[in-house]
Order: C-alpha cells, then sequence, then structure tokens
C-alpha cells in the first residue's frame, strides 16, 4: 500500500517522497455546481458507482432503469427485470453508439436485430431450449425478446429512456472497461460482448474480434466529448479507468497481461481527452483500489470488488466534487 490517507487539495502533491514520507495521496479539488444530476454509464464498475452514489445521496442516477417496463414473459434488459437497474457498456465505441442511438444521431436502422437460436426466455431468464428463436439487440448487454417486434419495442423504450437522461443530467460519470471488442465487420457496429452465449446463437462469417486502437479510442471518446457539450457547454465529465479486471480475454495474451494492457491504453487516453475542456475530469479510482491490492476484491474471484470499498471511494468522489477542501481521511 502506498498510501494510506486522501486529502482533497487545490495543489496535489508532486513529489515521491512526500507521498512516502506522509503516505497521503492528494486528490485535486473539482468544484462542480451543487446538486449534481448524475448520468452513469460504463463498465460494470459503473454499477458499483450508481449503486453508491445512490445510497449516499439519496437520489437515483440517470438513466434511471426503473422507468423501463419490461414483460419478464416476453423481454430480457440486462439486470433490470431482477431489480439491478443498471445497463452494462463496456467499451468506449459501445458508449458512443448508445448515445448516439438514444438522440437519433445515429439510424436506428443502422443496429438491425439479430436471431438467436436454441434459446427461450422464461421468467425473465434465458433457458437453452431445441428449436427455438429469439431475438437479440446485440449492441446492448443482455437484451432479449421473444419476437422481432417486442424487441424494437424494447429498444426503442431502451433509446428514449436514455435519451431523457442525457438531457435531464449535468455531471456524467463514464467508467471504461476494456478495449478488446467484437464487431459486424460489414458495418463496422460494435457489439456490447460477444453476441451469443452459452454455446449457442449466433454466426456470422462478418464477426471479427481486434482491440481498439489508441487512435481509434481518443477519435470516439472526442465525438462523445463533442456530443456531452454540444447539448449544454455547463455540462461536467468525470471519467475514470475501470478496476475491474477482465472476465476473459479472447487474445493470445495471458489475461494479465492483456488486463494490464487494456488499462493502460484506456488511462493514456483519457489523459489525451482531458486536455480538450476544462469540464473533462479524471476521477482515479484505478488507482485508488490498485493501492489497496487483493483488498479491493473479493475473496471468492479476487474480481469483483467489496461494497465497503467502492463506497469509500464515492465518499472520496463526494468530497472532490464539493467547493470545500477537508481534511485527510483514511
Amino acid at each position: 500500500m502506498f498510501f494510506n490517507q486522501i486529502a482533497i487539495s487545490k495543489k496535489p502533491n508532486k513529489k515521491w517522497s512526500v507521498l512516502f514520507k506522509k503516505k497521503m495521496f492528494t486528490l485535486r479539488q473539482l468544484g462542480l455546481e451543487e446538486n449534481p444530476k448524475f448520468f452513469c454509464i460504463g463498465s460494470c464498475f459503473a454499477e458499483y458507482v450508481r449503486t453508491s452514489l445512490e445510497s449516499q445521496t439519496g437520489t437515483h442516477c440517470f438513466p434511471d432503469y426503473r422507468n423501463l417496463q419490461v414483460d419478464t414473459t416476453q423481454e430480457i434488459a440486462d439486470t433490470i427485470q431482477i431489480g439491478k437497474f443498471h445497463m452494462n457498456h463496456y467499451s468506449v465505441g459501445s458508449i458512443l453508439q448508445e448515445f448516439t442511438r438514444a438522440l437519433g444521431i445515429s439510424e436506428e436502422l443502422n443496429f438491425p436485430p439479430i436471431e438467436i437460436e436454441g434459446l427461450n426466455i422464461i421468467d425473465g431468464l434465458k433457458v437453452q431450449e431445441k428449436n427455438s428463436v429469439i431475438f437479440q439487440d446485440p449492441y446492448r448487454r443482455e437484451v432479449y425478446a421473444k419476437t422481432l417486434s417486442k424487441l424494437v419495442s424494447l429498444s426503442q423504450r431502451i433509446n428514449e429512456l436514455v435519451k431523457s437522461g442525457i438531457y435531464a443530467s449535468n455531471v456524467f460519470i463514464i467508467t471504461l472497461g476494456l478495449v478488446e471488442i467484437w464487431e459486424d465487420s460489414s458495418t463496422g457496429n460494435i457489439f456490447n460482448q460477444f453476441p451469443g452465449y452459452l454455446g449457442v446463437g449466433y454466426n456470422s462469417k462478418n464477426l471479427r474480434f481486434r482491440r481498439a486502437s489508441y487512435a481509434e479510442l481518443v477519435a470516439q471518446l472526442s465525438e462523445l466529448m463533442r456530443i456531452i457539450f454540444e447539448i449544454n457547454e455547463e455540462n461536467a465529465v468525470i471519467i475514470s479507468v475501470s478496476p475491474i479486471p477482465l472476465q476473459l480475454t479472447f487474445t493470445n495474451d495471458d489475461v494479465f497481461q492483456a488486463n494490464t494492457y487494456s488499462k493502460s491504453l484506456l488511462r493514456s487516453v483519457v489523459e489525451e481527452i482531458r486536455q480538450l475542456n476544462p469540464r473533462i475530469h479524471y476521477f482515479p479510482s484505478y488507482e485508488m483500489a490498485m493501492n489497496l491490492g487483493s483488498e479491493f476484491f473479493q475473496d471468492r474471484d479476487l474480481r469483483h470488488a467489496k461494497t465497503e470499498c467502492v463506497d469509500q471511494i464515492m465518499k472520496v468522489f463526494l468530497r472532490s466534487i464539493s467547493r470545500q477542501e477537508s481534511e485527510p481521511t483514511g
């Protein structure tokens, strides 16, 4: 552990010797407006952030998926139908697509559903079943319906909910998870995950795996910033790199090596992007989690974060966005 205290300051420490002696990390004070309305999007760490923020502030983050009605006999929308009101978006490209779809910048016809063979929906769960066919919106995580018309309706309802959340928010929290992507090589559309699960489903010669490049990530994140500030130039954006490791890698590298590459590339991209606008900020949740090492993660898999650790990080976050400096805390 490099430090055991965190101080919010307008003048962050610049010397490693001071960090070593004081065991204190200094976080730059952001000083955002009072009563922020948070929009949370990104990888599974964004769900931890959302849950912790809602608990500590007593307000709901946007998109407020509690307002999405899901027919569990016919539809699945990530984890919403089981009471976990968040939808994961793992890559920069999939986050950008979510904005462009919801705002109508990209034509919805450019995101066609796909058929998934060998699956059925029973009580809001996917069930393997021979000779069954359901439909998937592969550009979002785990969005299915029994019929094409049902899926089109569900996707449109999600679009409307995300759009209303974008316009209702003034602080956008974006967590970036990984750089490994699956895409349709004929259209360039990015799937949120590998489409088709449980050894059944989607087979297409157009399905292609690759890792997004630095230049591509910068271009995508720059476009996302342009969209957010075009809506309201007074918006603020806070970007973090998710400390949650890759569940697996589709590369030929060891997962530890692939994870290090992914997080390092994303961290570098954020540093480039934050130079574009003084209202773009980086929040070092990744660095704070790595300082804790394995203590940040649950023993069961050393991957999922401990709730109490995320809560501590979000307490620091809320202190950092206030306009008043505070005493160092452990």
